[in-house]
C-alpha cells in the first residue's frame, strides 16, 4: 500500500538546465491508493538553435483485493525541441559548438504531443486447479508530431516531394491477455497480444514562395503529403520453465503473429501512393540453466526472431519521394548466447558471448534534411563479448566495471544512395569496444557517497561505407549523493555531479548516413548539475 507523502525536486545544471518535480502520494481507503506526479524542464543547450522545454504528467489509481490487483495509469507529454543538426568532420574539427547555417535559416525544431491512458487487471486463482493468475493490460493513447526540416526549397520541386514539414497524429491502442499455469513442476504462460495504429499523417513545403524564390524559410507552407497510414498486430504465445533436474532448468517459448500495413493516399497531384503490406511468422527461443554450484551458473539459448518495419520506416521511397515504400519488407534473425555467472560473498562476475544472425536486415538508405529513407540491406553478423563485474572491496568501497566487443558487419554488398557498401564493412553506428566502471566511496567524515565514473567508447562508424568515423574517447564524471534528516517526517536529498571533468570534446552521437556528410552531433562540454529533494511523509 502506498504511503502518505509529498516530493518536491529541484533540480539546475550548466546551459540553462531547470527542471522542477512535484509529486503527491496517498492511500484513500478501501484498497485504494493515488499518486500523482509533474515535472517541468527547461534546457537552453550549448549550441545555438539547442533549446528544448518539456512538460510530463503521470497519473496512477490502485485498487488491491484480496486476490485482485487493478491498476489505472494516465499520462500526458508535452515537448517542444530545436535541432542544431549535425556537422561536418571540417566543421566539428573547427568548432564543436557551432550549428549549421541551415540549422537557424529554417528554425528547425520538433514538438511531441502524447497522452496515454492504461488499465491491468491481476487476478490469483484459489490454487485448486492448475490456473494460478490472470493478467490483461489494455491502453489506448494518441501522439502528434510536427518537425520542420533543413530541406532546400530547390529539393522540393519535384513533384513527389513529401515536403520539409512534417506533421503526423496517431492514434494507438493494445490489448494483452495472458494466463499462468502451474503443470506439476513446470509453470506455463500462454497468452494474446493486439495491437492497432492509425497516423493521419501531412507533408508540407518548409517555405512561402515558390522553389525558385521562397520569401520565407522555417515556416508551414503548402500541402504536399495528405494520407491515412495503418498498422494492425495480432499475437499469439507461450512460455514453459522446466526444471528437468535439481541443478537443470529448461525454458522454452514460441510467438506467432500477423502484422498488415496499409497507406490510403489522399493527396493525388503526384499520384496515387497507397499501398499495403502484411507479414506471418512464428518465432521459437530455447534457453538452458544449469546451476553447477551455489553462486555458480551457466546459460545457453537459442531463438529465431522478426521485424516489421514500422510506419514511420515505410514513409519515404527512395529518390526522395515520400509515399508508401511498398519495396520494405520484414527482417529475420537467429540468435545465439552462452553465458555464466558466479557470485561470491563480495564479489561478481558476469560473462556472455552471443552472436546474431540477420537477412533482409532493414537498414538506412539515406538521411537528408531530417527525411530517413530506409531499404532492406541484405545480411548482416553481429557477434561479441559482454562482461561485468562488482566488488565489494571495502566496508563502503565498492567498484563496479562492464566492457563489451562487438563485430558488427554486413555480409552482402548493397547500394547507399550513389554509393556501394562492401561486404564486410562495419554496421554505421556500431563501435568496437565499449567500457565502463565505478568506484563508490562513503567515507566516515562525509555525509552519503561520492562515486567517481569513468567511460569509454571505442570509434564509431558515421556511415555504412565506411568513409566516416567517429574518434574513439574516454570521459570520467564525479558525483555525491547524501541524505539529511530535517525532522521525523521530513528528510532531504542532495545531488551534485560534474559531467565530462576534463572538458573533453567527442562526438556524442552520430547522424547515421547523412546525405549532406553532417554526421556529427558533439557531445556535452563539463556540465555540473545540482539537485535537492525534499519529502514530507504524512
Amino acid at each position: 500500500m502506498v504511503a502518505s507523502s509529498t516530493e518536491l525536486a529541484l533540480d539546475g545544471g550548466s546551459f540553462g538546465l531547470a527542471q522542477q518535480r512535484l509529486t503527491v502520494a496517498t492511500p484513500l481507503g478501501d484498497g485504494w491508493d493515488v499518486r500523482a506526479s509533474a515535472t517541468h524542464l527547461e534546457l537552453d543547450g550549448f549550441r545555438p538553435q539547442s533549446a528544448a522545454r518539456r512538460d510530463l504528467g503521470n497519473l496512477r489509481l490502485g485498487w488491491q483485493g484480496a486476490n485482485d490487483r487493478v491498476t489505472f495509469l494516465l499520462s500526458d507529454h508535452n515537448q517542444d525541441a530545436q535541432d542544431p543538426l549535425g556537422l561536418t568532420a571540417e566543421q566539428f574539427a573547427a568548432d564543436p559548438r557551432q550549428t549549421t547555417s541551415q540549422a537557424t535559416q529554417f528554425n528547425t525544431r520538433k514538438t511531441i504531443r502524447q497522452t496515454q491512458a492504461g488499465l491491468s487487471w491481476r487476478h490469483s486463482f484459489d490454487g485448486a486447479g492448475p490456473l494460478r493468475e490472470s493478467t490483461l493490460v489494455a491502453y489506448d493513447g494518441s501522439r502528434g508530431v510536427t518537425q520542420f526540416q533543413a530541406i532546400p526549397a530547390s529539393a522540393q520541386a519535384a513533384a513527389s516531394h513529401g515536403g520539409g514539414v512534417v506533421d503526423f497524429d496517431r492514434a494507438y491502442r493494445g490489448l494483452d491477455a495472458k494466463l499462468a499455469w502451474q503443470l506439476g513442476p513446470a509453470d506455463l504462460v500462454t497468452g494474446v497480444d493486439l495491437e492497432t495504429q492509425r497516423d493521419d499523417r501531412q507533408g508540407y513545403e518548409n517555405f512561402l514562395g515558390t522553389t525558385a524564390k521562397p520569401t520565407a524559410l522555417g515556416v508551414q507552407g503548402k500541402l504536399r503529403r495528405d494520407e491515412a497510414n495503418r498498422a494492425t498486430s495480432t499475437e499469439a504465445y507461450a512460455q514453459l520453465q522446466w526444471p528437468l533436474a535439481q541443478a537443470l532448468a529448461l525454458t522454452g517459448g514460441v510467438r506467432s503473429g500477423r502484422v498488415t500495413m496499409r497507406t490510403s493516399d489522399r493527396y493525388l497531384a503526384n499520384g496515387d501512393d497507397s499501398g499495403d503490406l502484411a507479414f506471418r511468422y512464428t518465432n521459437p527461443a530455447l534457453g538452458l540453466r544449469w546451476t553447477l554450484m551455489p553462486g555458480w551458473a551457466l546459460h545457453a539459448s537459442a531463438a529465431r526472431g522478426f521485424e516489421s518495419p514500422t510506419l514511420g520506416e515505410l514513409a519515404y521511397k527512395a529518390g526522395g519521394g515520400g509515399g508508401f515504400n511498398s519495396a520494405l519488407q520484414g527482417q529475420t534473425s537467429r540468435q545465439f548466447e552462452l553465458g555464466a555467472k558466479w557470485r561470491l560473498a563480495t564479489l561478481s562476475l558476469d560473462a556472455a558471448v552471443f552472436q546474431a544472425d540477420t537477412d533482409n536486415e532493414i537498414g538506412v538508405l539515406s538521411n537528408t534534411g531530417g527525411s530517413t529513407v530506409i531499404q532492406n540491406v541484405g545480411r548482416t553478423q553481429r557477434r561479441g563479448v559482454e562482461l561485468a563485474a562488482g566488488w565489494q572491496v571495502l566496508t563502503g568501497l565498492r567498484l563496479q566495471a562492464q566492457a563489451s566487443w562487438l563485430q558488427a558487419e554486413y555480409r552482402d554488398g548493397f547500394g547507399s544512395g550513389a554509393s556501394a557498401v562492401a561486404s564486410g564493412n562495419r554496421i554505421a553506428g556500431t563501435s568496437a569496444a565499449n567500457a565502463w566502471a565505478e568506484l563508490a566511496w562513503v567515507p566516515g567524515w562525509l555525509p552519503g557517497e561520492l562515486g567517481l565514473e569513468w567511460r569509454a567508447v571505442g570509434r564509431m562508424a558515421a556511415n555504412d561505407v565506411n568513409t566516416a568515423f567517429a574518434g574513439g574517447y574516454a570521459l570520467a564524471n564525479l558525483r555525491w549523493r547524501g541524505s539529511l534528516p530535517l525532522t521525523a517526517a521530513d528528510s532531504l536529498e542532495l545531488l551534485a555531479r560534474v559531467d565530462n571533468l576534463a572538458d573533453r570534446t567527442h562526438v556524442g552521437s552520430v547522424i547515421v548516413n547523412d546525405g549532406n556528410s553532417r554526421f556529427f552531433e558533439t557531445g556535452t562540454p563539463r556540465s555540473l548539475l545540482l539537485s535537492a529533494r525534499w519529502q514530507h511523509r504524512w
